[in-house]
């Protein structure tokens, strides 16, 4: 299940339950800091985040990168097994691919928390960005993906797609496909507003 949550103006929830107001007052308090403060749509985004696989929507500069870090480093706090999970930074281009990598930077996560929790922060400097033909295996000599329906990507697996507008339906019906039948979670990051892909 996908479920796909904010928005700049308000947050759109499907099939998911929205946080209480007292859960969303408690995440946005633990992250403020320096004078950063989580906006109340991104705090929904991140703490829908801890169970549900979702939909990320917004334009330029809505904190899409900032929900990120938060919804992942928060996702490894309270679920420290997943920690042992693969972690894949995804996008639909080289250079979109080397911008996901300021999620690693966790510029908006607290001092103290990187401090408390080292481990967290090792798995985010671990993780490189890729394309989506590369986290596929796309081999010339087949004209085809290694991973697909039958041969699936693998399970303890948590996928990061940025730039998800720009993908083409072909490329991404592919990815769906090749997703693990069980034991992953999947974040879809992307401006619903953008052009369709060519």
């Amino acid at each position: 299940t996908i479920s796909q949550v904010f928005g700049k103006e308000s947050s759109v929830f499907y099939g998911i339950s929205k946080p209480s107001e007292e859960e969303i007052k408690n995440i946005i308090e633990e992250s403020r800091h320096d004078g950063f403060e989580l906006k109340q749509a991104q705090a929904e985004a991140i703490l829908c985040g801890q169970k549900n696989n979702l939909i990320i929507t917004g334009g330029p500069g809505t904190g899409k990168t900032t929900v990120v870090q938060f919804l992942l480093w928060n996702l490894f706090k309270n679920s420290p097994e997943k920690l042992n999970w693969s972690l894949y930074f995804v996008a639909p281009s080289g250079k979109a691919a080397n911008r996901l990598g300021e999620v690693k930077n966790l510029e908006d996560i607290p001092v103290a928390e990187k401090e408390a929790h080292p481990e967290i922060e090792e798995k985010f400097q671990n993780v490189d960005g890729q394309t989506m033909h590369r986290l596929l295996s796309f081999s010339p000599a087949k004209n085809a993906f290694t991973y697909n329906a039958q041969n699936r990507l693998p399970e303890n697996s948590i996928f990061v797609i940025d730039e998800a507008s720009m993908i083409d339906v072909t490329l991404f019906a592919s990815f769906l496909e090749a997703l693990p039948q069980k034991d992953f979670r999947l974040f879809v990051l992307g401006d619903k507003n953008q052009l369709p892909s060519v």
